[in-house]
């Protein structure tokens, strides 16, 4: 927001990724995604044909997030889901535009704050696929 990329953590997330429209997540905001109660159908565990699992190893991470759908309505209770953190990364692709989330975390908050080691995102694909948000992913870009 400081930057002038987003103007409220109560936009919905259809005001940067319009394809959900359809599905009903206008009702969701940003905040619900920040606040993991999204109400989207995901489960977090580890079950190896469940959709967690799928999105560790997609290589269309994108093409994952925009199927899923929601289950109850945002706000209503908090879950635990990557799947949150992902669309966030998402969102935040898709306003930096040219810039890659790993080159806006490093000037925004690994310099910023003195970090001595390196840090990494996991991508979905090589050499320029969607930095993966909810965790340290296999595939890393390393950033300095």
């Amino acid at each position: 927001m400081d930057d002038g990329l987003i103007r409220s953590v109560q936009q919905p997330v259809t005001d940067f990724i319009p394809e959900l429209a359809p599905q009903g997540f206008a009702a969701v905001s940003l905040e619900d995604l920040l606040q993991m109660t999204s109400g989207i159908d995901y489960t977090e565990n580890d079950f190896p044909l469940g959709e967690h699992v799928r999105l560790h190893y997609t290589d269309r991470l994108e093409d994952r997030l925009l199927q899923l759908t929601r289950e109850e309505p945002a706000g209503t209770r908090f879950e635990y889901r990557s799947s949150d953190a992902l669309r966030l990364g998402l969102i935040l692709q898709r306003v930096l535009g040219e810039t890659t989330i790993t080159q806006y975390t490093q000037a925004r908050a690994w310099s910023p704050l003195g970090m001595e080691a390196n840090g990494s995102w996991g991508t979905d694909y090589a050499p320029d696929g969607l930095e993966k948000t909810a965790c340290r992913y296999a595939g890393a870009r390393p950033f300095p």
